[in-house]
């Protein structure tokens, strides 16, 4: 994979899986022609289809913020095919599930057994089904997963609300199946196996960051309601693929979302997950963490408090052609040595 260059010529189709895949994920030149300049801006047809279909030929959307979000325009193009093909008991949400479930298993599920899917808990007293997403099990369940395929229906004028909404249930959800499993009922599997475990992590799959509200402590005062989030958090698949490989196991995970949670405390903002992550991977954390607290305990509570984390970048021809990660230390190591500080102008 590279990324198309400004001013080269459309790509011909060949016929290839490749250009398969292209067509699936492409909108018709001109299509978008009769948008205004506030619809064009607001639309997410470039994350949905980022190629444009020619006669013979497909020219790729080259944004960054397309490009790191491939997977938007990948579950749009199976769930179009998949509602073509009638199949049954296979959607998008269900293909995202399976997606996340393998991403977290291969970054920080070693020594993890595996177990049959369609995991549920049964939580009396509600109409909650108790259906789990994912889940890790080792000696006993270290990890509940709740995901969301939901794109915003409309960027204009329901961000706030669908945000809300979206995130604020699977805060909700993770909640009551946490707590569920902390008072004693199982998990079980689609074997009938029955799985123990209280003090679970709860880690929440989205699809997109939301315009960086996950990351914003006063829009998330609006959905994690009574959940603990020193046990559960919520970011985009991406996000969670980048850190959890760079942890030392689901202890080191705890060890990440307490961290989070101190930082969120004192209304510590970040644009993305991953300033977070590189701000936990840095050897210089606890201090750093320590004078944030001191320096938040000395303001004037009466002031609104706005403390941007460093935001940090990559360079997109860097990041395509990085290599799947394989040992925790070396992948923190490429963190710091790839990333660089982003200068706001």
């Amino acid at each position: 994979m590279r990324r198309h260059g400004d001013g080269e010529p459309p790509i011909a189709s060949d016929g290839s899986k490749g250009m398969e895949l292209a067509a699936l994920m492409a909108v018709d030149a001109g299509e978008l022609s009769t948008l205004s300049f506030a619809e064009a801006a607001t639309n997410h047809r470039m994350e949905m289809q980022p190629w444009v279909r020619f006669a013979d030929s497909f020219l790729p959307c080259p944004p960054w913020q397309v490009l790191y979000a491939l997977e938007r325009s990948l579950l749009a193009a199976a769930d179009a095919r998949l509602i073509v093909g009638r199949k049954e008991k296979v959607d998008k949400g269900e293909l995202f599930e399976r997606a996340a479930q393998a991403c977290i298993v291969d970054a920080i599920g070693h020594g993890c057994r595996k177990i049959t899917r369609g995991y549920g808990i049964k939580i009396d007293g509600t109409r909650d089904p108790g259906d789990v997403d994912v889940a890790l099990v080792g000696d006993r369940v270290q990890i509940l997963g709740e995901v969301k395929a939901m794109e915003v229906p409309d960027p204009r004028s329901a961000a706030a609300s669908t945000f809300e909404k979206q995130v604020g249930e699977v805060y909700g959800q993770l909640h009551l199946r946490l707590c569920t499993l902390d008072s004693g009922i199982p998990l079980i599997d689609a074997d009938g196996v029955q799985h123990y475990g209280a003090d679970a992590i709860g880690l929440g799959v989205v699809l997109h960051p939301y315009s960086s509200s996950l990351g914003d402590p006063r829009m998330l005062t609006y959905v994690t309601g009574a959940a603990d989030t020193t046990r559960i958090a919520v970011a985009d698949l991406q996000s969670w693929v980048l850190l959890l490989h760079g942890l030392n196991g689901i202890e080191d995970l705890r060890r990440y979302l307490r961290f989070r949670d101190d930082m969120r405390r004192i209304e510590a903002l970040s644009i993305e997950e991953c300033d977070m992550a590189l701000a936990y991977f840095s050897p210089f954390r606890d201090r750093e963490l320590a004078r944030l607290q001191e320096w938040y305990a000395r303001h004037d509570p009466s002031l609104t408090v706005f403390a941007p984390m460093q935001a940090w970048v990559v360079d997109t021809e860097k990041a395509l052609e990085t290599k799947p990660p394989k040992a925790p230390r070396d992948w923190r190591r490429k963190f710091f040595r790839d990333c660089y500080p982003r200068q706001w102008v």
